[in-house]
């Protein structure tokens, strides 16, 4: 996901003339982060619940 994320910042710029595509690309950008940041969070829940076994 985060691969995806750099690849579609790398093109924004080459993007400016289609707005529609434009649109495209910056609402994965903030979907893909915000599924990543849920996930993380998650996954210290999850460790800090004292799930993984030592």
């Amino acid at each position: 996901m985060l691969g995806a994320t750099v690849q579609l910042l790398d093109h924004l710029l080459d993007r400016l003339r289609d707005p529609d595509v434009l649109a495209g690309d910056v609402t994965t950008v903030f979907t893909n982060q915000r599924l990543f940041n849920e996930s993380f969070r998650d996954f210290y829940a999850y460790l800090n619940a004292g799930a993984v076994p030592t």
